[in-house]
């Protein structure tokens, strides 16, 4: 569970809590191949920087933090043990907090390298995009390969130019903006997104810790 490798943005501003909240498909025979998270590769690149402290806003009054956590844990309580992870934090900096392997037995690794992180710093996107580049270079090739970027705010760098890159290379890239307010740069997130089938830019905006967990479950299960 120790950070392993750790790039630095540049600037520093923002500090935090932790806690551990609750937690709230299945598989056809016959299209589990095609639905089935089996044989995915996901990378979760969590934002910890200061203002994760602050509430999440609406009727949801936990932090930031302990949303994206809960979250986060409950995709990987819900993983097929097949399936590969890596965590990555960032903040002013950014840092592998789980190396990129399979689930298997290291689901309690896995929650303790999530819940172990306070919010402090800035907001180093770009450089927990260009660690999940690394861990994917590990995975082997038949897998499909997924990053979830969390995020309540603005990036201190454009990460735009270097998300197309990892699309480029195969990677399905999901944008989360989370939490009220208008300080989340929603059209950045879209832009980064990879695209649907439908034409629809994989982002979503969440304003609540439930929303966000549903919608983690579910991808964690059926593709």
């Amino acid at each position: 569970m120790a950070n392993t490798e750790v790039l630095n943005s540049g600037t520093d501003r923002r500090d935090v809590t932790r806690s551990f909240s609750n937690v709230r498909n299945t598989s056809i025979i016959g299209v589990e191949d095609q639905r089935s998270t089996a044989n995915t590769a996901n990378a979760l690149i969590l934002d910890f920087s200061s203002s994760m402290s602050d509430s999440v806003g609406m009727n949801d009054n936990r932090s930031k933090c302990a949303g994206v956590q809960e979250s986060a844990t409950q995709f990987v309580v819900n993983s097929p043990v097949t399936s590969y992870s890596t965590i990555i934090c960032f903040s002013s900096s950014a840092s592998i907090l789980y190396k990129m392997a399979q689930i298997g037995q290291n689901r309690l690794n896995l929650i303790k390298a999530i819940q172990s992180q306070r919010p402090c710093g800035t907001t180093a996107m770009l450089e927990g995009l260009k660690l999940a580049e690394k861990q994917f270079k590990s995975v082997p090739k038949h897998m499909i390969r997924r990053t979830y970027v969390f995020t309540d705010g603005i990036p201190d760098r454009d990460p735009s130019s270097f998300a197309k890159r990892l699309i480029k290379q195969g990677v399905t890239l999901h944008t989360i903006g989370f939490g009220s307010g208008n300080q989340i740069d929603e059209n950045l997130l879209r832009n980064m997104a990879s695209i649907s089938p439908a034409g629809v830019p994989l982002y979503n905006h969440f304003e609540d810790t439930a929303s966000l967990t549903g919608f983690m479950k579910r991808q964690s299960k059926i593709l």
